[in-house]
């Protein structure tokens, strides 16, 4: 029998109140519950249950209130081997005045939820723009408290898509190592000098495509947690693309433009000496084991052409661009360096031919 379940307010979705009931150290995996005050039972708008190393089961659930007139609702986890279960309950009073702005107990494991209080206690800041960060640097999410309040005997945790795991946990003053995600466990400190003033920031060491994505920072105060969304961008800037060529054939020369090490995935274009546009043949991108992007464009163009054309790949977040130019030029001297080597080998094979026969006709 795990731990007693956990019922808090996870913001406001449209037309509804959104509330997250959690529980851990549950075996075997348990069945999650709502239900109203009647005792019926509510459609759940989400479950997530997640097995850690020792076995023991954490389990999240989802339920979003739309009916103004629900007064209370209940979160009950299930045993379904002990046919035993625990619950807590959360009412949601219609009206709260100042002198009733605090979490009171109805009876044991459960709680009652003012939501005049939750919009007007404090609050988490964070960034109000996406943190750009190239691949291999340092990551840094940041949030405060508003008004500045001291965090030392907070909770506070970064978490991805789902609470547990979590990206970085921190509580009575240290971190909580058994509810990290693998992939940042041995790359992740916190920078708690200013924790006095309720502000934090989690760095992630050499940052990688895969920390692409939505963050959140939660900070947990009187049972009542207060969160903020961060948004990451992971940017890796390729290398300056290379373009060879292939024919001619038909009269016509293949350009190939590569380039690597793209994140996310870039903009490939070929111009012209006035930079217009030039359609491309075909591309193909790839993503490496690393996430990075591989990009190949191919090009057309005539032998007579006198334009040279530039194939540039940019990142969209940055608007940094790389390219090269190919000379049309080139292409015509590599193409008459291969029609008098034709012509030269035709001679020789006429040389070669006529010797031949003039061999024959002195024998006889």
């Amino acid at each position: 029998l795990g731990s007693d379940p956990y019922i808090h307010m996870d913001g406001s979705v449209e037309s509804g109140l959104q509330l997250v009931c959690t529980a851990k150290g549950w075996f075997p995996e348990p069945q999650v519950s709502w239900q109203d005050i009647k005792g019926e039972k509510l459609l759940t708008f989400s479950n997530y249950n997640f097995q850690d190393e020792d076995g023991l089961f954490y389990v999240e659930s989802t339920l979003v209130v739309r009916d103004a007139s629900t007064e209370a609702v209940s979160c009950f986890i299930h045993n379904p081997s002990l046919a035993e279960k625990k619950g807590s309950d959360v009412s949601i009073p219609g009206q709260c005045s100042a002198s009733r702005i605090k979490m009171l107990p109805l009876f044991e494991s459960s709680i009652v939820l003012c939501l005049l209080y939750l919009t007007a206690s404090l609050k988490v800041i964070g960034p109000s723009q996406p943190i750009l960060v190239r691949v291999g640097e340092d990551i840094q999410l940041t949030c405060s408290l508003a008004p500045k309040t001291d965090a030392q005997s907070m909770e506070v945790r970064w978490v991805r898509s789902h609470r547990h795991p979590a990206v970085y946990v921190y509580t009575d003053g240290a971190r909580v190592a058994g509810e990290q995600m693998a992939e940042y466990q041995g790359r992740t400190a916190l920078l708690s000098d200013a924790i006095s003033e309720g502000r934090l920031t989690l760095q992630i060491n050499d940052a990688r495509t895969s920390d692409d994505g939505k963050y959140q920072c939660l900070f947990e105060k009187d049972g009542v947690y207060q969160e903020a969304d961060l948004d990451l961008k992971i940017i890796g800037l390729g290398s300056s693309p290379q373009i060879s060529m292939e024919g001619p054939k038909d009269g016509k020369v293949k350009l190939k433009c590569t380039s690597e090490g793209w994140f996310p995935q870039p903009q490939v274009q070929w111009r012209d000496t006035e930079g217009n546009t030039i359609p491309s043949f075909s591309q193909d991108l790839t993503q490496g084991s690393q996430g990075l992007f591989q990009v190949e464009a191919f090009l057309l163009i005539t032998n007579s052409s006198v334009v040279n054309v530039t194939c540039s790949i940019s990142s969209p977040l940055l608007g940094e661009e790389k390219k090269t130019t190919f000379y049309a030029s080139e292409s015509r001297m590599i193409y008459s360096w291969n029609i008098l080597l034709i012509w030269g080998l035709l001679l020789l094979l006429l040389v070669g031919v006529v010797g031949l026969i003039w061999r024959k006709s002195c024998r006889k």
